[in-house]
Formats: C-alpha cells, sequence, structure tokens
C-alpha cells in the first residue's frame, strides 16, 4: 500500500495555491477554489501550518482546512456555488447574541408549527 501523500511547503499567490509534496510533485490550484484563502489577506495567507506531519494545511486567522489528498483529487465547487456561505453583521450578531442566551435554537416554519398545532 503506497503512503499518503505530504505536503512540506506551501505558497499562496493571488491567482494560486501551490503545494510542494515530500516526493518532489508541486500542485497548483487556482485561488477560487477556496472562498477563504480568496478573501483572505497576504498575511493571513501567509499563516499556515501542516497538520499531521502532512496530510492537510491549516490556516488559523480564517479558519481553513484543506487535505493533500483532496487537492491531489483536483475537485472544484461547481460553477457558481459557495462553500461558505456570505457573512451578515446584522444577522450574525443576532446569531451570536441568541446563542450566548440559549445554547440551541430551532427554527420552524409557519406551516411545521400548525401542523405540531403549535399557531
Amino acid at each position: 500500500m503506497k503512503p499518503d501523500p505530504k505536503a512540506v511547503g506551501v505558497r499562496v499567490t493571488s491567482k494560486a495555491l501551490e503545494v510542494e509534496l515530500a516526493d518532489g510533485r508541486r500542485i497548483s490550484t487556482p485561488i477560487s477554489w477556496f472562498p477563504r484563502l480568496a478573501r483572505a489577506s497576504v498575511r493571513d495567507r501567509a499563516r499556515w501550518e501542516l497538520l499531521g506531519g502532512g496530510i492537510g494545511i491549516h490556516w488559523t486567522a480564517i479558519d481553513e482546512d484543506l487535505s493533500v489528498a483532496g487537492l491531489l483529487q483536483g475537485t472544484s465547487l461547481p460553477k457558481g456555488a459557495r462553500r461558505y456561505p456570505r457573512s451578515n453583521p446584522t444577522t450574525d450578531s443576532m446569531l451570536a447574541r441568541d446563542s450566548a442566551k440559549r445554547p440551541y435554537r430551532v427554527r420552524t416554519s409557519r406551516a411545521s408549527r400548525k401542523k405540531a398545532g403549535r399557531g
């Protein structure tokens, strides 16, 4: 069985994510495949760390994790899809305030509440 490929170096440019593997190969993928990296500052992009001895890459500042195996598969998001929803300062702050009051909140539709006899 072949061992998992391991990263030994990472470079993020304005156009691509470039990963150097221990066996000498280099992977280059468009940065547009990774919306969080694409939106991150140059400083945040440069602050990466290897996970599991090189089987993954982590960016703490932007909470992004990528696996080398996934990069080798070369799969991108479907055209027009977003990996993460856009943030909304108004609703984000409301959700943060609500979660501080209640650890878990379920929203139900009006039809669901009527069906359950609650409205």
